[in-house]
């Protein structure tokens, strides 16, 4: 997203439920020797066969983050809040999930509790996961909280496609 600031354009993202998301990006370009010269980037970033678990309660910031996922290869399951997250990975054998995006503020279980639960479980994978927070909470103590919770990284919202890459060019690769 930084780039497509940098180069004068613009990001829109529009999704309606059921119908899905489109991105669109604007850029101004000038035309050289009466031909556009626009060369189609390969996808920088390719997860295929990387699964994650999204648990977040907004719907509408659920389906951006899935799409994004999806974008990139990624297989992504879904929970609605914390205690489901930590039904969901209870349930599925170990090393199912390569990484989990936790939001922090979520009915029945928070983002905090349920990764304290994670890593609680024990075992070599419950305690090495990466969880990552995602969450509109960007002060340094909300960054150091989520540490002490036992996550991995902190994002916060809205989230930029960038660093979204990075931290999965960080965990995944």
């Amino acid at each position: 997203m930084n780039i497509i600031n940098m180069m004068g354009g613009s990001i829109q993202i529009v999704s309606e439920e059921g119908k899905g998301t489109t991105f669109t990006i604007q850029l101004s370009l000038k035309v050289q020797d009466e031909e556009i010269r626009i060369k189609n980037s390969e996808v920088r970033h390719d997860f295929t066969g990387n699964r994650v678990l999204l648990a977040e309660d907004n719907k509408l910031n659920m389906e951006i983050a899935s799409e994004i996922f999806k974008m990139v290869g990624i297989e992504v399951e879904t929970a609605q809040n914390g205690m489901e997250a930590l039904k969901m990975f209870k349930e599925r054998t170990s090393w199912y999930y390569d990484i989990i995006f936790m939001d922090i503020r979520m009915p029945e279980l928070d983002g905090y509790a349920a990764t304290r639960e994670i890593r609680a479980l024990g075992g070599r994978y419950a305690t090495s996961v990466p969880i990552v927070a995602m969450t509109a909470n960007a002060f340094a103590e909300d960054v150091a909280e989520a540490a002490r919770a036992g996550m991995n990284e902190h994002l916060s919202k809205p989230i930029e496609i960038e660093k979204l890459l990075s931290v999965l060019d960080y965990w995944l690769q």
